[in-house]
């Protein structure tokens, strides 16, 4: 480990199983959930009969939780206990840089919850961006979070990822 920008950082794969890639570097847990605090729209993954079921959900965080807001429907109904992973991505085109942030643990209905935490999240300001009633509070109570930055150099980064340029 060592610092890299004031950032405590392992240069390991991002599952902990390999090298990591020139250019990725894995940061700390505390510098994960930093990166979670400046955002508000993230991506809840669950399996539901085998199927990788992915979600855009707007989100607080807080006590080590994510928490959002949900309507009826599959996430309230099928996820609900089961395990769920949660990620975030930043990315600056013009740099080349950006980073990415995933929660893996349960994920829980709180709605109701009279527990500290569960009271805590629910008073968090989630104002979701999709329409109807989303009067449901959700969390996922991670047992694992990673989260890695990284820098491409390469000059034709700006390609077919910069679909700007094919508007203007």
């Amino acid at each position: 480990m060592n610092e890299q920008g004031g950032i405590s950082v392992t240069r390991v794969g991002r599952a902990g199983q390999e090298p990591a890639t020139d250019g990725l570097i894995e940061v700390a847990e505390a510098e994960c959930w930093s990166r979670l605090e400046t955002e508000t729209l993230g991506r809840l993954t669950v399996v539901i009969a085998g199927e990788p079921h992915t979600f855009p959900v707007n989100f607080g965080v807080s006590g080590g939780a994510t928490a959002f807001r949900t309507g009826p429907g599959t996430k309230l109904d099928r996820g609900a206990a089961d395990r769920a992973s949660f990620e975030v991505d930043g990315y600056d085109p013009v740099a080349g840089t950006g980073w990415s942030v995933v929660a893996r643990g349960v994920l829980l209905e709180i709605t109701g919850g009279l527990d500290t935490l569960s009271q805590e999240l629910q008073g968090l300001p989630v104002r979701p961006a999709a329409p109807g009633d989303r009067s449901s509070w959700m969390a996922v109570g991670p047992s694992q979070i990673t989260g890695c930055l990284f820098r491409n150099d390469d000059p034709d980064r700006h390609g077919v990822v910069n679909s700007r340029r094919f508007w203007t």
